[in-house]
């Protein structure tokens, strides 16, 4: 959601966005989408609170409450051709006063799921995940190290050697509105990683601001006969060259609708 006035000076015609769940195309489709929360949900204009390279950060409102977005742009000239968006679903939800279940329901009806598609499954016949991401060859040299740790930890399991990149009383908050320290990231990484046998996650871009840096990535697996694809967006601060502060977005609806319990 945004000023869906504003769109028509900040998007071009054939925009697109997409989500965990949507591609949506047309700069008309992208204002009817946040339409549908500001006028139908009784949702508020989005207030952007922080920008670090091509990720805004924005706050939205609702009667019930505030959630996160963090929006991905690419732009041509001075206007947005493409952006991908990441928020927490049960956040928005719970913020727009949506029965979950209700919500869940009607968007798994309209879902198409995919059967797996030769995908490769984690621990079988498999080597061991490497020490290294695989990065984008434009990935910003200063978001490697966070990259790398994020592979350990979702793809490596290696939890006490990627840990150590986040201060252990780290201001950490995570999709299904957790919050807490290293410990609380660590466990809730640990939740979803037992959702998904075959998980990996794949970085698709960066930025980089004065103390804030900010991956995108995707999260890859099956899990009863279907292919599971979700966003991922990382926003951390860096202290003294230790995270003190996280937000990470995941869309548990999306999860959900695609077929993770």
């Amino acid at each position: 959601m945004s000023v869906p006035g504003d769109l028509a000076a900040t998007h071009l015609h054939r925009a697109t966005r997409l989500t965990s769940l949507d591609w949506l195309q047309g700069r008309e489709a992208l204002i009817a989408a946040d339409l549908a929360d500001l006028v139908a949900r009784g949702g508020h204009a989005a207030e952007t609170m922080s920008a670090t390279g091509a990720m805004v950060t924005v706050q939205l409102r609702g009667a019930h409450g505030a959630w996160s977005r963090h929006v991905w742009s690419r732009r041509e000239g001075a206007r947005v051709i493409a952006e991908m968006v990441v928020e927490d679903g049960d956040a928005r939800l719970a913020a727009l006063g949506i029965d979950p279940i209700g919500e869940t329901a009607r968007l798994a009806a309209r879902h198409r799921p995919t059967e797996p598609f030769g995908e490769l499954h984690a621990g079988t016949g498999q080597l061991a995940a490497s020490p290294h991401a695989v990065l984008p060859p434009d990935f910003p040299e200063a978001a490697g190290p966070l990259a790398h740790a994020l592979h350990r930890l979702w793809n490596g399991g290696q939890y006490t050697d990627a840990m150590a990149l986040w201060h252990p009383a780290v201001r950490w908050s995570g999709a299904g509105n957790a919050v807490g320290d290293r410990t609380a990231l660590h466990d809730w990484i640990m939740r979803w990683r037992a959702r998904f046998a075959d998980a990996v996650i794949l970085f698709e871009t960066a930025a980089v601001g004065d103390d804030r840096i900010a991956v995108l990535w995707r999260l890859h697996g099956t899990t009863a006969g279907r292919r599971i694809r979700l966003l991922g967006s990382t926003l951390v601060t860096v202290t003294d060259g230790l995270i003190v502060a996280d937000e990470t977005l995941l869309d548990p609806v999306a999860a959900r609708v695609q077929g993770v319990g």
